[in-house]
């Protein structure tokens, strides 16, 4: 099944290291909405669970079409020959995503890496992809010839307002791992005498569910990255205030129109107290900036830019 003329549908070999909210799972639900067929391989999830926390993740779990094995560098191993020994006809695409994978031999079809970590790790091979998509314009990658910037987006149907002027009782919200930066930001605004709300465990309905009692969304990236909750937050109709990123901009972004930004805990303080003290009023223009700005930014339409770029768009 390919995309002969009037048939638009085709077959997605979907590989991906997977935690429980990754790229990955939202590309695997994009394509599936776009009627195409989507086998997944891969391990049933990274070597930890950050956002476990004692919660049950069982519907939520990573659990491929094919299994693969990995090694204790969490890469993959010859992810290609042992997915395709699975499969009776080769796909018409392989989309590789959110691992660090170890490569041997041609593939049958468009073989495309998307480096969604490419901001923390290189990945340890390359040579032999089709077409490499990199989420972060500046981290490791960023240099190779035919890397092409394709960042990270949201889900309409995982994130968004879910009543229009509902009132919102957490002033700020912070869900995700707690890394130390995020942390010092938390405890910062806390000593300022703001109340905020820090947790981990929340996925898909009940992740959109808090999101939509804050006001503030808290962003604090690892290394500046464009982080996927900028994209998901501004849907959920919070003011996001977010780290300074280099690629915030280059996607579009505008500090103080569609986000506001900080470069330093003080200054993250006062952003908040802004944001607070106007949200009835300017803080309303900004959610409204924002939600129109990421309407176009969802992961059907990354997908559709890669079909394009691989020659199988209908």
């Amino acid at each position: 099944m390919g995309c002969a003329a009037g048939d638009d549908t085709i077959r997605v070999l979907l590989s991906a290291i997977h935690y429980p909210v990754a790229a990955a799972r939202y590309v695997f639900w994009a394509l599936r909405r776009m009627g195409h067929t989507v086998i997944t391989a891969g391990p049933s999830a990274g070597p930890y669970l950050p956002w476990a926390n004692g919660h049950n993740l069982e519907p939520f779990e990573w659990k491929p079409d094919i299994a693969l094995s990995q090694d204790g560098r969490n890469a993959v191993l010859s992810p290609l020959q042992s997915a395709l020994a699975h499969l009776e006809t080769p796909p018409d695409l392989i989309i590789q995503m959110d691992a660090h994978f170890i490569m041997s031999g041609k593939a049958p079809c468009p073989n495309v890496l998307w480096a969604i970590d490419n901001h923390v790790a290189e990945y340890d091979s390359y040579d032999e992809f089709d077409r490499i998509f990199i989420a972060h314009s500046w981290g490791y990658m960023h240099d190779l010839k035919h890397a092409e910037w394709l960042p990270c987006a949201h889900d309409p149907q995982h994130h968004y307002v879910t009543e229009e002027g509902a009132e919102r009782t957490i002033p700020a919200l912070m869900i995700g791992s707690g890394y130390r930066g995020r942390q010092d930001l938390i405890g910062a605004l806390r000593e300022a005498g703001m109340s905020v709300g820090a947790m981990t465990g929340l996925v898909y309905d009940a992740y959109n569910a808090m999101y939509n009692q804050a006001r503030v969304a808290l962003v604090f990236s690892i290394r500046g990255d464009l982080a996927m909750r900028v994209f998901e937050n501004m849907a959920q109709g919070c003011i996001v205030v977010a780290d300074r990123g280099r690629d915030l901009e280059r996607v579009g972004l505008v500090d103080g129109v569609h986000y506001l930004g900080y470069s330093s805990l003080a200054e993250a303080v006062a952003q908040v107290k802004f944001a607070l003290a106007t949200y009835d009023t300017a803080g309303q223009t900004m959610i409204r900036a924002a939600r129109e700005f990421v309407a176009a930014h969802t992961w059907q339409a990354r997908v559709e830019h890669i079909l394009k770029a691989v020659n199988l768009a209908g």
